[in-house]
């Protein structure tokens, strides 16, 4: 997990102190890069550190939220740091502060010496994260993900002893560099942002279900055919449902198919919301003569955050949106049946995620269906 090297320097993090500049390098899926959140929030509530994040172009709204300052990882300036050669800090990019960085830390897989001696021409010193476990006894995967050569291939059974969340997996890597500190409960956004930036600000709840139908993978899909008989049961007794789609997402064609209306459809007609109206100020007013029945909404990052922040309650697949929704606030339902539910469970302020399924199978529909009729008995804010 931690090298020799880095383990040597184990007292270095009780070095930081307020205003240090520190680089976190987190390529990877948006899930991915929300389970750093503790880490984050270590380092900046308890030690007061300013944060450069490297992550990827497509999850910068989210990114932005969690560090003072936010570095795409296509970034041109940073191709000498993945090629080995040196930057000279005195014509460095912009993002590098004046100096350099007091501490890095890389957030990958596997160790990469070569990468960890490029980023010690603009920090003091480097340390490497391991950010997921591997399945030879040093942590546990899922399914077929590690098969990359070179790699085992032979999978830690389900029920291994001492499996925790992600989060803690990731935290006490800190814990053995010098880090002495209870793990902050993952919340997002960190970094708070400008006041006109009504992405990052909560609202009274619409009473209506979100559903994430799609994440990363088909096989970690609960099937569709289930997702809509629940939708349908909340639909009968009232209860709106918006359904949330990504790029990729193959459930669009069902959706529609079966009666759902995309919400850009719905806040177009009769007297409903113009063109010209904020995304929270169509919901708002769609809110007001609402009929209950299957919304589809497709939105970019940025705007989704927003549509997110309307509502209280989500069910979905494991998937990076359900990790954003629940470290937003909101009450999560997450099903499993490829990933592991112990290590990849959503987290959330107020310990209000509940995951059902395992790595070995999907929960049953009736099984899903009391989990959802237990969190809305709490009604909506």
């Amino acid at each position: 997990m931690i090298s020799d090297e880095i383990t040597n320097q184990g007292t270095g993090l009780f070095r930081i102190a307020k205003s240090m500049e520190v680089c976190i390098y987190r390529p990877g899926a948006l899930g991915d890069l929300l389970v750093t959140l503790p880490i984050l929030q270590w380092l900046l509530e308890a030690k007061g550190a300013r944060i450069t994040l490297i992550a990827s172009p497509d999850w910068e709204p989210v990114a932005k939220g969690m560090a003072h300052r936010f570095v795409s990882c296509e970034d041109r300036t940073l191709l000498p740091l993945f090629s080995g050669h040196p930057l000279d800090l005195a014509s460095s990019p912009q993002w590098i502060c004046e100096g350099g960085f007091q501490f890095a830390f890389l957030l990958l897989r596997n160790q990469d010496q070569a990468l960890e001696d490029a980023f010690r021409w603009i920090s003091s010193e480097v340390f490497w994260i391991q950010s997921r476990p591997d399945a030879l006894g040093r942590g546990w995967t899922y399914g077929s993900d590690l098969t990359s050569p070179g790699e085992a291939t032979e999978t830690v059974q389900p029920g291994i002893a001492g499996r925790v969340n992600i989060r803690d997996y990731l935290f006490r890597q800190l814990r053995t560099l010098g880090a002495i500190a209870d793990r902050p409960a993952a919340s997002w956004p960190v970094i708070s942002q400008s006041p006109e930036d009504s992405s990052f600000v909560r609202k009274s709840a619409l009473p209506a279900l979100l559903i994430h139908a799609g994440s990363g993978s088909e096989e970690k899909n609960w099937p569709i055919e289930s997702y809509w008989r629940l939708a349908s049961s909340c639909v009968s007794a009232g209860i709106s449902v918006f359904w949330t789609i990504g790029p990729a997402d193959q459930s669009r064609d069902y959706l529609h198919k079966n009666g759902a209306v995309s919400l850009g459809e719905a806040t177009q007609a009769g007297n409903g919301p113009s063109k010209e109206d904020s995304l929270s100020a169509k919901i708002q007013r769609l809110e007001s003569d609402m009929v209950p029945q299957h919304y589809t909404v497709e939105l970019p990052l940025g705007e989704l955050i927003t549509f997110l922040g309307l509502f209280e309650i989500m069910i979905g697949n494991d998937s990076g949106i359900l990790h954003l929704a629940s470290a937003m606030g909101l009450r999560v339902i997450a099903l499993f049946g490829k990933s592991d539910p112990i290590l990849w469970a959503p987290e959330g302020p107020g310990g209000q995620a509940i995951a059902l399924g395992s790595e070995l199978g999907f929960p049953g529909e009736d099984e899903v269906q009391e989990a959802l009729s237990f969190i809305m008995r709490k009604g909506f804010r």
